[in-house]
């Protein structure tokens, strides 16, 4: 998966790719990817914050499986997500790809409340119809 934006980026020299193959979703790596490769919206939360100095191994570790990273991964670009949702992306009713927020609280984004729910699908109906 290639991204295309980063918020807080001014260039995409800096921003993570994933491998996503759709004969193997197995092997997606990250939210994105395994988002697309299972065709629906994730939610991942109470992630280990890996900017604490104290951060463990086992925070690594934590990390890397709730995300479909490897650890060394982690351990090089310490994301600074406590929780992150993943949202499909179709075009035309085929999946296109993925948008991934994030957050620095370890709360769920929620994708069970009306408002949000309302707001994830504008979001992909407006993004989904850009790409058309």
């Amino acid at each position: 998966m290639v991204p295309v934006a980063r918020s807080g980026n001014k260039g995409k020299g800096r921003i993570a790719c994933y491998r996503c193959p759709k004969n193997k979703p197995r092997e997606a790596e990250g939210v994105a990817g395994q988002t697309w490769a299972q065709e629906k919206t994730l939610v991942v939360y109470d992630l280990p914050d890996l900017r604490d100095k104290n951060a463990s191994s086992d925070d690594y570790k934590k990390y890397a499986e709730h995300t479909w990273i490897s650890a060394k991964r982690a351990k090089k670009d310490k994301p600074s997500a406590c929780s992150l949702i993943g949202i499909l992306l179709e075009v035309k009713g085929i999946p296109w790809g993925a948008i991934v927020l994030d957050s620095r609280s370890k709360k769920a984004i929620s994708t069970t409340t009306a408002l949000n729910q309302q707001r994830f699908k504008t979001l992909n109906t407006v993004l989904s119809k850009l790409h058309e």
